[in-house]
């Protein structure tokens, strides 16, 4: 819990230093560069921007970031604690709330990027890119409807997380989770907090369906040794 509170503690403070600094290092300068640049001439405006830009935005993005790791990693000092949804509901709310959060997610990091500049006034339009949006969200939802089938004929209990992680765990929801949870890592190395939260809500999604079929199957093996067990 100390890290958790060191980590903290850091990125609040970066988070309040990138307050005090500029977008760009001569505000000025990129002000007057911009005025006088050709319209449609988005490679001279990006590299122009690049040359300038502060550390601003970078800062308040690890710091952000820094606050969503120490709060993962104070979940996970109580992983063994974590549990699947108690209900076919709470499963399906989960494969609801994971498109959502994906969709919003790329959502929020277009209109971050126009709110910091990183396109000029004459490519400044997000309807194309909001155009994928819904396709964003319906292929997402599809994918965890898809998962959720996997729950059928499964008695659904409310079973622990970590006991999806085992060698009798899915194969299948296994190597998904791993994919999205490294997914994840290299999102939180770039800053990029926004993604990881609905990469996490996926990994919860698979885990908690490979640790009720874990569940389940144990029950239905121990139920058949029973009944094959002869009785006196």
């Amino acid at each position: 819990m100390r890290f958790v509170l060191v980590l903290l503690i850091l990125s609040i403070s970066v988070w309040g230093y990138s307050l005090t600094l500029s977008p760009y290092t001569d505000d000025a300068e990129f002000h007057s560069r911009y005025s006088e640049m050709d319209r449609n001439d988005s490679d001279k405006y990006f590299a122009m921007r690049q040359e300038l830009l502060s550390p601003k935005y970078k800062l308040q993005d690890y710091a952000v970031t820094g606050v969503f790791l120490a709060l993962l990693a104070g979940a996970l000092t109580r992983f063994k604690s974590i549990r699947s949804p108690s209900s076919i509901f709470g499963f399906v709310a989960v494969a609801l709330v994971a498109p959502i959060l994906t969709a919003a997610s790329f959502v929020f990091d277009l209109i971050q990027a126009q709110s910091r500049g990183e396109f000029p006034h004459w490519a400044d339009t997000l309807n194309i890119p909001f155009a994928a949006v819904p396709v964003i969200f319906v292929v997402s939802l599809i994918w965890s409807l898809a998962h959720l089938v996997m729950l059928a004929g499964v008695r659904r209990s409310h079973a622990p997380l970590h006991l999806a992680i085992s060698r009798q765990g899915n194969p299948w929801l296994l190597f998904v989770s791993f994919v999205t949870a490294a997914m994840a890592v290299m999102l939180i190395a770039e800053g990029a907090y926004f993604y990881v939260v609905p990469d996490l809500a996926w990994v919860y999604l698979y885990l908690s369906i490979a640790a009720v079929r874990r569940v389940d199957g144990s029950a239905q093996s121990h139920d058949r040794q029973r009944s094959e067990t002869p009785t006196n």
